[in-house]
């Protein structure tokens, strides 16, 4: 997706929402909107979540004594219809919410993330076969870490099964560029002068996955654990690389007149410990080398910092960087229905 279509499209809908903001003379000026982020990975990192952990809600106006209590009129009344809202009758058990003085997020969700992310990869084995043997160990073996640079683009839709759960499921594209290079000695025979052997990293493919988001808070602040799980189907690759991501965040709510949103910092720790297997021409060893790297992240753990910004309560731009075993910048968009 070209960036300046993206830009486009989130522009109209800003100004729709705006405008249908203006043209409602029935809105509250005192109105907070209660709802809901990697991943990404990171992959993917839920940050939309965090929103209905606040404890914000929408204050309902009290009608003075010998008057009619009149309700407002919702302000994206105008964006209702092009975007209808869902019908489901979710979250399940939303009693348990009564007394607690919150109002739940809209219950679906639909989000597009773009994610930059660096990471490191080093190799603790590899297995080399000849002639469509059985891959061996190779000793002698000499692997630097390495540096990818990944480019996760991802859609979401998520829903609010319980009222202190989301849960939710992606698919997207993933392009990562980088070379993992190997340098083995005397191989196949004790004489063999040593051989470099390029593990190509200019990988593209599908990424798809699921996650799950629970938590607590207040209306001053929150705390929350998002998990997910991912798998990446790479062209040049001969299995799909999985990765498993937990992140704990902890945050503050602003609910302020000119902002309503919130700011967290956390942590995440990732697993991508895995084999990659790959068949590749070598001049020197010939056609059809099956190689099988095992590779791991040195350093699992990142420092993570964000926020997000709820226009209303169907509209919420969010953004998160991260540093430390990896740096990435995720941004997103979210629709609520």
């Amino acid at each position: 997706m070209d960036i300046r279509i993206l830009t486009a499209a989130v522009l109209a809908f800003i100004a729709l929402d705006l405008a249908a903001q203006a043209a409602s003379p029935n809105l509250r000026p005192d109105t907070v909107f209660a709802d809901s982020p990697d991943a990404t990975p990171i992959v993917t990192c839920s940050l939309e979540e965090s929103w209905s952990f606040f404890g914000l809600n929408r204050q309902q106006t009290e009608p003075t004594p010998g008057t009619q209590k009149i309700e407002a009129e919702p302000h994206d009344a105008l964006v209702d219809r092009f975007l209808p809202r869902s019908p489901l009758p979710l979250p399940m058990f939303q009693s348990l919410t009564e007394g607690l003085d919150v109002t739940m997020p809209l219950p679906v969700g639909a989000s597009f993330l773009w994610t930059e992310i660096d990471r490191h990869v080093a190799v603790s084995d590899v297995r080399l076969a000849l002639g469509g043997g059985t891959p061996t160990s190779v000793e002698r073996v000499n692997v630097p870490t390495t540096t990818f640079h990944s480019t996760p683009k991802l859609a979401r839709i998520d829903a609010w099964v319980l009222p202190f759960m989301n849960v939710y499921g992606i698919v997207g594209h993933t392009e990562t560029q980088g070379d993992v290079r190997v340098t083995i000695n005397r191989f196949p025979l004790p004489g063999s002068p040593p051989i470099e052997l390029i593990v190509p990293a200019d990988l593209q493919g599908t990424t798809a996955g699921f996650g799950a988001t629970t938590g607590i808070g207040t209306k001053k602040w929150f705390a929350m654990v998002d998990v997910n799980n991912t798998w990446t189907s790479f062209d040049k690759l001969d299995s799909a690389l999985t990765a498993l991501v937990v992140a704990p965040r902890v945050g503050l709510v602003i609910d302020q007149s000119f902002f309503k949103g919130e700011v967290h910092v956390g942590a995440m720790w990732q697993d991508t410990d895995q084999t990659v297997e790959l068949t590749i021409d070598h001049p020197l060893l010939g056609n059809g080398l099956h190689v099988e790297v095992d590779q791991y992240e040195p350093n699992p753990w990142n420092f993570l910092v964000g926020g997000m910004w709820a226009i209303d309560e169907r509209l919420q731009l969010t953004v998160e960087g991260g540093m430390g075993g990896r740096s990435y910048i995720v941004s997103g968009i979210t629709v609520r229905f």
